[in-house]
């Protein structure tokens, strides 16, 4: 096994769990840092993944498009399905322009969260991942072709620019183009394309860089975790969170193949992160039907609600991976190979 690959995908997990804390009020202030930590890992995956396929004669862009997708829509359709549902049991009216908004992942392109927030909150960002697969190969080709040099200007004036805009706008006006909005958290997956050209360069300077630089990742996530619960107010300058972020995705991809697959435990929790997606989206589903049963029969009790949510959403993200895996991916799509 790859060991970016692997201790990335360990990493996905600690994300997930991170925004299922926060959801469930165990870690109210995880969804910001874990959410950008999603968007710069998503670029850094993406850049790992494609710069040596995007300007080869065989790459498909409508291939690559048709893959990724295929992995993104049907796990959604089948949240917001179970969504719509539990709005017909409770009697709720249903928001069609929202939900064919929803339907095509362009809720957060809305700026009224009606439509960003609508049936499956956690949806937007997905929403916005889906605008970033439409130019990732275009963007890959672009980093590519630019110097190190005048990557490092580009990344230095975006991380400026960033902060100065978070700013000079009130969070509690300009949430949404904070929070939601595809073109700024653009800038996040930007920056992870661009964190992994400097990756390849430092493995190209250093190939036989330390393993002990691996120890940098965790401390950089611990830190990021606790400034995050200690110092909460540090969200209106939520770019500041970039410096730790980039740190953990740079060192975790550090360590030689064998380093992290000889463990046992990062075996399993490599495992465990190919449920993260369909975990992400169906946890919030499985908190509202869990909410609305023990409403009915009376249970209060978070000891009770939150490993009963877990588990449910831990089955569930199973069931759904292998039905992408076995009856989407392979049956009604030719995708081309990662």
């Amino acid at each position: 096994m790859n060991s970016k690959i692997e201790s990335l995908g360990i990493l996905r997990l600690i994300l997930v769990a991170m925004i299922y804390c926060c959801h469930t009020g165990i870690y109210p202030s995880g969804g910001v840092l874990a959410v950008m930590y999603f968007f710069v890992l998503s670029g850094f995956c993406t850049y790992l993944g494609y710069c040596s396929k995007v300007d080869d004669p065989g790459f498909s862009y409508a291939g690559y498009i048709r893959r990724k997708y295929a992995r993104l829509f049907p796990q959604h359709w089948f949240c917001t399905l179970l969504i719509i549902i539990l709005f017909v049991i409770q009697g709720i009216k249903i928001n069609y322009p929202a939900l064919l908004a929803n339907t095509f992942l362009v809720q957060s392109w809305v700026p009224l969260s009606e439509y960003y927030f609508s049936f499956n909150g956690v949806a937007w960002f997905l929403s916005d991942i889906c605008f970033f697969l439409l130019l990732s190969p275009f963007l890959v080709r672009l980093i590519k072709r630019v110097s190190n040099k005048l990557m490092l200007i580009i990344c230095v004036v975006l991380f400026i620019a960033y902060l100065v805009f978070y700013l000079l706008v009130p969070e509690e006006k300009m949430f949404y183009f904070k929070v939601i909005f595809p073109l700024t958290r653009l800038t996040d997956y930007v920056m992870g394309m661009a964190l992994c050209k400097f990756f390849f360069l430092f493995k190209e300077r250093k190939p036989q860089a330390s393993n002990a630089l691996f120890f940098i990742a965790p401390a950089a996530l611990t830190a990021a975790v606790l400034i995050s619960i200690f110092s909460p107010t540090l969200h209106s300058l939520a770019p500041l969170y970039l410096i730790p972020v980039s740190a953990t995705i740079f060192f975790l991809s550090t360590p030689e193949s064998a380093f992290i697959g000889k463990y046992k435990i990062t075996q399993i929790l490599f495992h465990l992160s190919k449920y993260t997606l369909a975990f992400y989206l169906v946890h919030q589903v499985v908190l509202k039907y869990t909410v609305y049963v023990f409403g009915l029969i009376g249970i209060d009790s978070f000891l009770v609600f939150a490993p009963t949510t877990l588990i449910i959403s831990a089955l569930l993200s199973w069931v759904m991976h292998k039905f992408e895996i076995s009856s989407f991916l392979h049956t009604f799509v030719r995708a081309e190979k990662p």
